[in-house]
Formats: structure tokens, sequence, C-alpha cells
């Protein structure tokens, strides 16, 4: 039997943190144009290529990769700029 000298119960971790970040991350897409969130999601939450986007939601490529584009910037400046006022 192995005994655990720490504090918290086994199993018990602080996910704090981890749940702030997912707080954050989801607000941030939140933020996002309608037509950006949903390119954003598809491209980096679900890991489909620029053409799958593309034929699956009826928009050229190259509009597709604007989206893309434009909403990782937001994303970053969004992210970077909450990470800032967290600074401890």
């Amino acid at each position: 039997d192995h005994q655990s000298t720490d504090s918290q119960p086994e199993g018990s971790v602080d996910d704090r943190p981890q749940m702030h970040h997912r707080m954050a991350i989801s607000e941030a897409f939140a933020a996002l144009p309608n037509d950006q969130r949903l390119t954003a999601i598809l491209f980096f939450a679900e890991g489909m290529t620029l053409k799958e986007i593309s034929e699956a939601t009826d928009v050229p490529i190259g509009t597709v990769k604007s989206r893309v584009f434009h909403a990782r910037q937001k994303l970053k400046a969004l992210l970077e700029g909450e990470k800032d006022d967290h600074i401890i």
C-alpha cells in the first residue's frame, strides 16, 4: 500500500490554472467575427485542412487562408493581452 504524503487527496490536482486557460481560449474564440470563428474552430480545433474547410463551407480557399490568418492574429493578441493581465 502506497500512502501519499501530499496534503491533497490522491488524484486531486489543482486544475484552476488549466481551467483559466480554457476559459481564456473560449472567450478569445467568442470574440472573433462569426466567419473567422467557424474557420478557426475547423482549422485549429477540428484539424481540417484549408482545402477541406473551403469545400465544407463553400468558400474560396484564398478566403479561408485570409480568415485563418486574421483569426490567428486576433487570438494571439487577445490571449497575449489576457496573459499580461494575470502576471503574478
